[in-house]
């Protein structure tokens, strides 16, 4: 456990969860507790679904995937009650005339439909479709998956916004800056990218998703790629990735960054999936962890007891009212009764 501005506690807690990723994984929360995490593996299924319960204790439950199991650098987006993968990187399968590297390709679009545990791949719909990439970052927007970056995608500026109810990809405004390798989270309405390859590993760009416009922030104080990334407001967290070893948080009100110590998984790929706001789950060739926030459930447990007050309260005078509103209405009737009113006859 360490501490922290203004009084900050984040502890991490190892656990097993029996998927290994070779180098990369991804998940997603799909229900309570509940977290679908895909990733390249060495041994075992590479499709399972973490579930952490009440107790504290995880489970992990491997599921049918008809997914390429060799596929890394992909996305994984919630939207409603389907789970979105999008693109992806699999196996080297040689080199193009140019002596560049070609790797199998798993397909731009699969569908996890979370009731009946179902897959099904997403066929091409016209020349709307963008080719398939991998390295980028995605996020639901109001029922659609938005996708900005990755490698094959425009040069790793391209973004564009799907729509699950009629196939469509439309293209949005090029990023400020190449997303690639990068990790994102959604903080009140803004996609804030972090890291990412090369020359990019220390940038912050963000992405306002009312208007998909794009801002080049400074520069983190660290460089990093594929790192653990969440949200605990004011501040988002970055944590571990390649190269870096430390847990980072910005706190967005200031645009100042803070050291919070070694990261869990330090200078690995790492994934995050928040469990709530004070709970998230992190995913590593290295380990898995459950990172706590103790000042945010602190406030949740004083928010808790303010509003538990404030209804006894309410509760109380509203019963208050009701039993003395007998009498205040006999006595009104008493004094209209006694008192004249404006336009009685006084000369009697």
């Amino acid at each position: 456990t360490s501490g922290m501005a203004e009084d900050m506690q984040l502890s991490f807690k190892k656990v097993e969860v029996g998927h290994v990723p070779f180098s990369d994984s991804t998940s997603t929360l799909i229900g309570p507790g509940q977290i679908l995490v895909l990733g390249r593996v060495s041994d075992g299924p590479h499709c399972v679904i973490v579930t952490v319960l009440p107790n504290g204790v995880v489970q992990a439950d491997p599921i049918d995937c008809p997914v390429l199991a060799n596929v890394s650098f992909r996305s994984v987006t919630r939207i409603r009650d389907d789970v979105f993968l999008c693109g992806g990187r699999g196996s080297h399968i040689g080199e193009d005339e140019d002596g560049r590297n070609l790797y199998e390709d798993p397909g731009l679009l699969w569908k996890y439909h979370i009731p009946d545990l179902s897959w099904s791949q997403t066929e091409e719909r016209g020349d709307t479709w963008p080719v398939s990439m991998h390295g980028h970052v995605a996020a639901e927007v109001d029922g659609h998956m938005f996708v900005a970056g990755g490698h094959g995608n425009g040069n790793r500026l391209s973004c564009s916004l799907y729509d699950p109810s009629s196939g469509v990809w439309v293209p949005k405004p090029d990023a400020c800056g190449k997303v690639y390798c990068s990790r994102s989270v959604v903080v009140d309405g803004v996609l804030h990218c972090f890291g990412g390859f090369g020359m990019s590993s220390a940038q912050h760009l963000s992405c306002n998703l009312s208007d998909f416009s794009w801002t080049r922030h400074p520069d983190m104080p660290f460089s990093t790629k594929h790192p653990a990334v969440w949200s605990l407001p004011p501040y988002a967290v970055v944590s571990g990735g390649v190269h870096h070893h430390n847990t980072h948080a910005l706190h967005l009100g200031t645009g100042e960054w803070e050291d919070w110590g070694e990261a869990p998984v330090p200078g690995v790929r790492v994934s995050a999936c928040p469990l709530d706001s004070a709970t998230t789950f992190i995913h590593s060739a290295d380990g898995s962890f459950i990172a706590t926030s103790e000042t945010v459930l602190e406030r949740e447990r004083v928010a808790a007891f303010n509003a538990a007050v404030s209804l006894a309260a309410d509760t109380k005078i509203t019963a208050e009212i009701e039993r003395l509103a007998p009498r205040v209405e006999s006595t009104l009737h008493h004094l209209r009764a006694v008192i004249p009113t404006p336009d009685t006859d006084m000369s009697a």
